[in-house]
């Protein structure tokens, strides 16, 4: 039984209270892990603010705890900084919510369907924000032609009414609506991705998208933006790049079908 008093006493002295140096050590040790994981770890704004304001407070409760006493000068710097650091992390935090709680049209979440694999909800609506804006066209009136060109660099998601696809001054396929398998994809995908791999179409006769008869409701990604954004979000860029080569295929297979149906070679 002493043997084990004994035992148990030694236990006790291992995890006693320890020390203001040691607790200053600890703080400090805190501090630095906290600001230094944010260039090994934090990739969004939000986590990075988050570590920087943790880091500033166990900073400042690493010169309180030996002598509870700090300097004033240094109480001043540290309260601003934890001042700055703290408005950082509550903007991006409101933001953050404010893109969770914003409602999706049904055709944008149609659009998400394909892209949450490798998006969250929050970073598909920052890429909206940023990037696009609903645009009405009226009946008959061109969409997109695909030759390239200063003014027109856009990628279109139909969101309601319909278009047709007309090549050469024929039409390929008429009354093309939000779920036909014709529609899958973006449109102006091939001048976009011209653009994105700096390549020129080499003269190749294009296609036109026109406005259907009830005219046609797009989301339009302003072209520029978006490749900023991808150019600057590794995860929006392998995303939108792999979500672009499969609507293409799912089109070109289309078009094949369609061709093959009307006996165009």
């Amino acid at each position: 039984m002493t043997d084990s008093s004994s035992l148990l006493d030694g236990l006790l002295e291992k995890i006693q209270r320890p020390t203001p140096v040691e607790e200053e050590d600890i703080f400090a040790n805190l501090s630095h892990f906290s600001l230094d994981i944010i260039t090994l770890f934090a990739k969004k704004p939000l986590t990075t603010r988050a570590f920087l304001f943790l880091g500033r407070i166990f900073s400042l409760s690493s010169e309180y705890v030996v002598t509870h006493h700090i300097r004033t000068d240094e109480l001043a710097f540290q309260i601003t900084m934890i001042a700055f650091s703290g408005t950082l992390f509550v903007s991006s935090l409101n933001r953050e919510f404010s893109l969770i709680s914003e409602a999706l049209s049904k055709a944008e979440m149609r659009l998400y369907s394909h892209l949450k694999s490798c998006l969250t909800a929050s970073e598909y609506k920052s890429l909206l924000k940023k990037t696009a804006e609903p645009k009405f066209f009226a009946p008959g009136a061109t969409v997109i032609n695909e030759y390239r060109s200063e003014n027109n660099d856009s990628l279109l998601w139909l969101l309601e009414g319909s278009f047709s696809i007309a090549n050469n001054g024929g039409i390929i396929r008429e009354n093309v609506k939000k779920f036909d398998s014709c529609a899958h994809g973006f449109l102006g995908d091939v001048c976009f991705l011209d653009r994105l791999y700096s390549e020129q179409s080499n003269g190749i006769p294009l296609t036109t998208i026109v406005a259907g008869e009830e005219g046609a409701k797009f989301l339009v990604f302003d072209g520029k933006k978006l490749r900023k954004e991808m150019k600057r979000c590794k995860r929006y860029d392998s995303c939108l790049r792999g979500f672009l080569a499969r609507g293409m295929q799912k089109k070109i297979s289309d078009l094949v079908i369609t061709a093959g149906g009307v006996g165009v070679v």
